[in-house]
């Protein structure tokens, strides 16, 4: 069920203050987008964002400390109470040629006109803290409530405006465990040969996807679209897998077909990451055997030395030991270390 009754207890204080200052300057001010579909379902919203038909000039006038990251697309950021508020000026419909940005930003007057150029339903909602009412013209609520992710309006325009929304839209099945509708999977299917966004926006949103709860469902349907193919040509067949809810464990699995020494740096993992996933693959998702280091082994570099192993030895020794610990054919204990090392050559000797 909708939690409609906690909206307005559960919006923080330097949100109502933000709304308060704008309003009390003559201007209307909106909670917008996920952050009200989040609270509908009861869900802590990440971020909050607020639409304003308050323009940037406006929002830099009515507060002392702002930054003007996106202001020709309508947006400046508000620093308050060390949080950062981003204020979008009501924006109406526009082309977007470069499926990314709008080709002219134009000024909207209402709420409606704003909610309206959005990408789904469940985030064409606007919220007004102060008076505790919702302004819903898409029936946004009516899908949340229903658990369906529908576009706004057509949505083979919605995807082309923007190829990062298809990626969004499975980044919400698997956060949410909604339903796509039907007219979105045939645009999904339809524009799967599209160009697609930069790495870097796509990571962004596959971080979250995968750590959803209905990633298998979600990557299911990259995959039969297929937009997984467009991403990851040698990703693995989707099947049931217990793997940990581990960012670099669920990405090594995607990638365990591929050359990570091209997709690791295509997916803008650091060497050490790369490393970590390399890792994860040799030893076959196994944490404990990945999680142990040479600081674990139960003989000290010392008692090491003290055996004869010096300089390069020790280190070899050392990664001899961690190896066969982690394939579980020697057991970490001093007394089974002892009594492996007795039988190598420089300890006999």
């Amino acid at each position: 069920m909708l939690n409609k009754t906690i909206l307005q207890e559960s919006v923080p204080d330097h949100i109502i203050s933000v709304v308060q200052t704008i309003e009390h300057n003559g201007f209307q001010a909106y909670i917008v987008g996920g952050a009200v579909r989040d609270l509908l379902l009861g869900r802590i919203p990440i971020e909050y964002d607020l639409a304003s038909n308050a323009t940037p000039n406006d929002i830099k006038n009515i507060f002392e400390k702002t930054t003007t990251v996106g202001e020709k697309f309508g947006t400046v950021c508000v620093h308050i109470k060390k949080k950062i508020i981003e204020i979008t000026t009501f924006r109406k419909e526009s082309n977007y040629t470069d499926a990314r940005h709008p080709d002219l930003v134009e000024f909207a007057l209402t709420i409606e006109e704003d909610l309206n150029r959005r990408d789904f339903t469940m985030n064409a909602i606007a919220y007004h803290p102060l008076t505790n009412t919702i302004v819903d013209p898409l029936n946004g609520m009516n899908d949340i409530q229903h658990r369906q992710i529908k576009c706004v309006g057509d949505p083979l325009l919605r995807f082309k405006e923007d190829t990062l929304r298809p990626f969004r839209c499975f980044r919400l099945m698997s956060q949410l465990g909604f339903v796509v509708d039907q007219d979105v999977i045939h645009a999904l299917k339809k524009l799967s040969l599209s160009p697609l966004p930069s790495p870097t926006r796509i990571r962004h949103e596959m971080d979250r996807l995968i750590l959803g709860k209905f990633w298998l469902s979600s990557l299911k349907l990259m995959a039969s679209t297929p937009w997984l193919k467009k991403i990851i040509p040698n990703s693995p067949p989707i099947e049931p897998k217990e793997l940990p809810e581990e960012l670099l464990y669920r990405w090594a699995w995607l990638l365990s077909n591929t050359d990570l020494s091209i997709s690791g740096k295509k997916w803008q993992f650091s060497n050490r990451c790369i490393r970590q996933i390399k890792l994860i693959h040799e030893w076959n998702y196994d944490e404990k055997a990945i999680g142990l280091s040479i600081k674990d082994i139960q003989i000290s570099s010392n008692e090491l030395m003290n055996l004869g192993y010096k300089g390069k030895t020790l280190g070899e020794i050392q990664k001899k030991l961690l190896k066969l610990i982690r394939s579980k054919s020697l057991a970490n204990d001093p007394i089974s270390i002892q009594n492996y090392l007795k039988k190598q050559t420089i300890y006999s000797e």
